[in-house]
């Protein structure tokens, strides 16, 4: 990721995230989706924080995304089985697609309360991940 942080494309396109939040869930829900993992997608926003290259804003956008985009693996693994299987796989879907739904018009305040968290940013990364993921279970 080194390389990267001197790449002005890649910067650009890192800081338009921030400033397009739906390109950005959209970029790491199939990012997510493709490597079946929002671990994955996570750990790459970690990464690209720890070079100074993500800033906040541009990674919540991230997180929401991998939130809907690690439902591709819960719907692929439920074809071919049966309904209540189906209904698991549907239900956690509609979870996380409506949890992201009503966090976007408050991922501005969201990123101001998870900065009060940590001056680090890899680290606001990982406890608005978590953060995300608690309110959602309320």
């Amino acid at each position: 990721m080194v390389p990267l942080r001197t790449n002005p494309i890649f910067t650009t396109l890192i800081a338009d995230l921030g400033d397009r939040p739906l390109l950005g869930i959209l970029i790491a829900a199939l990012f997510s989706a493709i490597v079946h993992s929002s671990a994955a997608t996570i750990g790459l926003a970690l990464t690209l924080a720890l070079q100074g290259v993500m800033p906040l804003a541009a990674a919540i956008p991230i997180i929401l995304g991998a939130n809907i985009g690690t439902c591709a693996t819960a719907l692929a693994s439920s074809i071919g089985t049966s309904v209540e299987a189906k209904r698991v796989a549907m239900a956690h879907t509609l979870f996380k697609v409506l949890g992201v739904i009503f966090f976007y018009p408050f991922m501005e305040p969201f990123a101001r309360l998870v900065a009060l968290s940590s001056a680090d940013v890899s680290r606001q990364i990982a406890n608005a991940h978590t953060l995300f993921n608690v309110i959602l279970a309320f």
